[in-house]
Formats: C-alpha cells, structure tokens, sequence
C-alpha cells in the first residue's frame, strides 16, 4: 500500500514539474521531452490542456449586446448568444485561435472543440444554449462545426 501511495504522489509530483514547465517553456519543448504531444497529454491530462488553453485567451471579457451575451478576447468576439436573429449560441473559430496564439494548443482546440466550448461556459454560465455554431469568423459565412451541449 505504501508503495502504491508514494507512487501516486510521484506522479502527481511530475504533473506539477510538467504544468511548471510549459508555462515557463512553452508546450511544444515540454512535449519533446515526453516524447511527444500525446505522451505529454497522457501523463498530465485532458482537462490541464483545456485549463491552459483557456488560460492562453487572457482577459476574458463579458458584455450585453442588443437582446445577448458576448465573450471577448482583447476586443475580438469568441462567444456570442442570440446575434441577429440565430438561434443557439456562435462560436468564432479563427478569433479563438488568434488569442490562443500557440500551434499545439490550437490544434489540441481544434481536435476537443467541444470540451473547450463546455469549458468556457461552464466558467460563464449565462453563455449557455442546446445549441453550439461553429463559425470561421464573424462573417457567419463559412460553419465549420455544430452540437449540442451535454446538460
């Protein structure tokens, strides 16, 4: 049992060295030294990733727009429910990449868009809707993904 025990907490120990270590490094040096992406998200997890990819957006900023709700970014709009006249809350892809602004966690965002997504409402609730559009940009042109959230 006291084997076991100590290691669980040398695994946990290599957690908190590997987390400390893409703050100061970056991810992409970190994973190297694992022996890559997968290996790094093996070992510290799923939900450390999204942690730093939200961590990454910076100053996250709520505001009321006409009959809705508006996450930013410095200015660029990440999430937006009820904008003219759509039904559900839209997500803006590439703005979300931008203030990430790293190729590993976009790529990570890109491949778990929906855990992100439920991520960040989750820490702002008043987002929420059945109802997730995924746009490129703005211009509400080109879709690139659409779900429903878990309740």
């Amino acid at each position: 049992m006291k084997e076991r025990i100590r290691h669980i907490l040398k695994e946990e120990s290599l957690k908190v060295q590997l987390l400390q270590m893409i703050k100061d490094d970056g991810v992409e040096s970190t994973a190297q030294l694992v022996g890559g992406t997968n290996n790094l998200i093996d070992i510290i997890g799923r939900s450390h990733i999204i942690d730093i990819i939200i961590g990454k957006l910076g100053e996250l900023k709520l505001t009321r727009t006409g009959g809705g709700v508006r996450l930013t970014c410095v200015g660029l709009p990440l999430l937006d429910q009820s904008s003219w006249g759509v039904v559900g809350l839209i997500v803006y892809d590439n703005y979300i990449k931008v203030c990430i602004n790293d190729d590993f966690l976009n790529e990570f965002y890109v491949n778990n868009r929906k855990e992100v997504i439920e991520e960040l409402i989750s820490r702002f609730p008043v987002l929420y809707n059945d109802k997730v559009t995924v746009y490129k940009d703005s211009g509400k042109y080109h879709k690139v993904d659409e779900f429903k959230l878990n309740n």
